[in-house]
């Protein structure tokens, strides 16, 4: 767009001088001028410089070939030269032309000259009251603002190239991290063939990490790398399902596409295009999927954007299709370009890349999270030096939320792009994550088993984590701290499992969890423990925290409407046998009311207090107290 409109700029320039009075008379000037421009036309530019040169030698005030040198050397990207033919020309009469100001400014932006730009938005802006370019000049006076105070004022930011085992002498970026930080995928730039050097194709590579170091990346192979160009992929949280990008396939729907596969018994099988809704005859890329796997963002320029390259989002339903994507609205997109979408592991966190938005020039690393109403803030620019007058794109963040990977070529490396990371600085990290990672099995078979996961939090009841064990019944669960969560896994076949995670600000992120989710057959005398039921201290008063897990029973006794249950009430061995026996009644009995009163016949239900009669724990630890003090629920009919 840059480059599009300094053209309409000598466009309208040139035809302008060739009918309105020179800035000087000198005729012989002038026709070495018009020399020039004839050779600027005729993409002969270093003809055109040549007689530049030629007409200044001869009237060195002469502002036009000073004009016509700057365009030339912007489109030979030369931009020192290209701002001191400028400086040269506002020198002599910078308002010979109404746009010089403006366009030196701009440069000056874009080279990271941002004090001297910033004066000559000012002279722009002072010397012309109505013009076009007004509302640019204003924008980009706020930038200038920014990126000087952003320059005296830099974030913490020490890269470190993730070495030989990742990258390699062609360019290597977009990475993709699975939750647990245990495997990664590239996107690498390689040639076709050792007979082929010239000729790039872009692939996927994977690193696996084995005590704490990343091992030698290995080609991802077929059916994935192809002839054609993969790339700007995304990963789900467990490594299971990648999105990625092809462009000009034949079966697609428009320039670029988003596909997906899925890893199976180790293999990735054959990409299929995502279709439409979620492709168009426009251009979509750059996926990101969210933790639970149900949101997919992406960049496209479709209908009804914002401007350029916008970011989308669409959803997984019922049905398990994706519904009509929907733009990620004002507050992240602008007439500009957005790009790059990264959604960490906490859901809520969003990074993603823009020229749009007040930055260092080019394209700038912003970081925006989602309020009490599920809409994103206001983005925050992550600063100087993480952000630069270079485009800076596809930016990740790990579960933890304390380490960025980000490709770049702006640091020596190992030739042309390299991944780095870099430890965040802690105002611009996502709310830290752990994760819990499992398998579901039939408690009695052993049979691994494919069953839906729930995280919900107890406090909300929102349910932050809906996922599905895969055919080996693997889960891996994203768990955001400083949260109460009930995490349950359910089979139309068996009763449900119920597992507590209590993640206090305190916790430790590289600590994570691994459990087996046992379930129990739907038959008589198979019962499960009720974790997410609590009670008052020395009470039978059901705490609010509690309807989360009580709603799921619910919703399984309605499922199965010919079983009647047992509510079992059980204490550990502190106070009176008598007194815990009360208690765990009244406990149980709390519990059979809750049902009932919430459409549960009270004829299948039943209540018992145990006290501290069954232990599941010794009593003389807190830790074994606190399994002791449980409610469980056992089919008895």
């Amino acid at each position: 767009m840059k480059k599009f409109l300094k053209m309409l700029f000598f466009c309208i320039f040139i035809s302008f001088s060739s009918f309105a009075q020179y800035s000087v008379s000198n005729k012989k000037a002038i026709k070495l001028y018009q020399k020039a421009e004839k050779y600027f036309r005729e993409y002969k530019t270093d003809e055109a410089i040549k007689e530049c040169e030629k007409s200044l030698e001869i009237s060195e005030n002469f502002v036009e070939p000073y004009l016509l040198m700057a365009q030339i050397f912007h489109e030979k990207k030369d931009v020192e030269k290209e701002i001191e033919m400028y400086r040269k020309a506002v020198k002599i009469n910078g308002f010979f032309y109404p746009y010089t100001y403006y366009f030196l400014a701009e440069s000056e932006y874009f080279a990271a000259k941002y004090e001297d730009a910033f004066s000559n938005f000012e002279n722009f802006l002072n010397g012309q009251k109505d013009t076009i370019y007004r509302k640019k000049a204003q924008f980009y006076l706020k930038c200038c603002e920014f990126a000087v105070y952003s320059q005296k004022n830099p974030v913490s930011f020490v890269p470190q190239n993730l070495g030989k085992n990742i990258n390699s002498k062609y360019d290597d970026y977009w990475v993709s991290l699975t939750a647990d930080e245990e495997k990664m995928i590239l996107t690498s730039n390689v040639p076709l063939d050792s007979l082929n050097l010239n000729s790039r194709q872009e692939d996927f590579y994977e690193s696996v990490k084995k005590n704490e170091t990343w091992l030698p990346r290995r080609n991802v192979g077929s059916p994935m790398n192809t002839t054609d160009n993969e790339g700007a992929q995304t990963l789900s949280a467990d490594g299971k399902t990648m999105i990625f990008t092809i462009c000009n396939k034949k079966n697609g729907f428009g320039s670029c596409d988003l596909y997906i596969s899925f890893l199976k018994n180790q293999k990735w099988t054959t990409p299929q295009n995502l279709g439409k809704p979620v492709n168009t005859e426009f251009w979509e890329s750059q996926p990101s999927l969210s933790a639970d796997g149900k949101t997919l963002y992406f960049v496209s320029n479709r209908k009804n954007g914002k401007g350029g390259m916008d970011i989308w989002k669409t959803q997984l339903n019922e049905k398990n299709e994706w519904t009509n994507p929907e733009n990620l609205g004002d507050s992240i997109n602008t007439a500009k370009n957005e790009m790059s979408p990264f959604i960490h592991f906490d859901s809520k966190t969003l990074y993603f890349s823009s020229n749009g938005h007040i930055g260092m020039g080019g394209m700038d690393v912003y970081v925006s999270r989602k309020n009490l109403k599920n809409e994103f803030s206001i983005p925050q620019n992550l600063g100087f030096p993480i952000n630069t007058e270079k485009d800076e794109v596809g930016f990740v963040v790990n579960l933890a939320g304390n380490f960025a990977y980000f490709s770049s070529d702006r640091i020596k490396g190992f030739g042309g792009k390299d991944i780095y990371a870099f430890e965040l600085p802690k105002s611009l990290q996502p709310t830290p994550s752990t994760y819990v990672k499992g398998k579901v099995f039939d408690a009695e078979t052993q049979e691994f088993l494919k069953a839906e996961c729930f995280l919900i939090n107890l406090k909300t009841r929102d349910t932050v984590f809906h996922s599905q064990s895969n055919e080996n019944g693997e889960f891996l669960v994203c768990l955001p701290v400083f949260c109460e969560y009930a995490f349950q896994v359910s089979h139309p076949s068996y009763l449900f499992f119920s597992e507590h995670f209590s993640l206090p600000e305190f916790q430790d992120v590289k600590k994570h969890f691994l459990i087996k989710a046992p379930l129990a057959k739907v038959k008589i005398g198979e019962k499960i423990i009720l974790k997410n039921v609590f009670f008052e201290t020395d009470s039978y008063v059901l705490k609010p925290e509690s309807q989360v897990e009580l709603n799921k029973l619910i919703d399984f006794l309605k499922k199965n409407l010919n079983r009647k249950v047992e509510i079992g009430g059980h204490t550990d061995n502190v106070g009176s046998e008598e007194h815990n026996k009360n208690l765990s009644q009244n406990r149980a009995n709390s519990v059979v009311n809750y049902l009932v009163k919430n459409g549960i016949d009270a004829k299948r239900l039943s209540a018992k207090g145990y006290g501290f009669s069954e232990p599941i724990a010794e009593n003389n630890t807190t830790e074994g107290k606190a399994l002791n003090r449980r409610t469980e629920c056992k089919i008895i009919e």
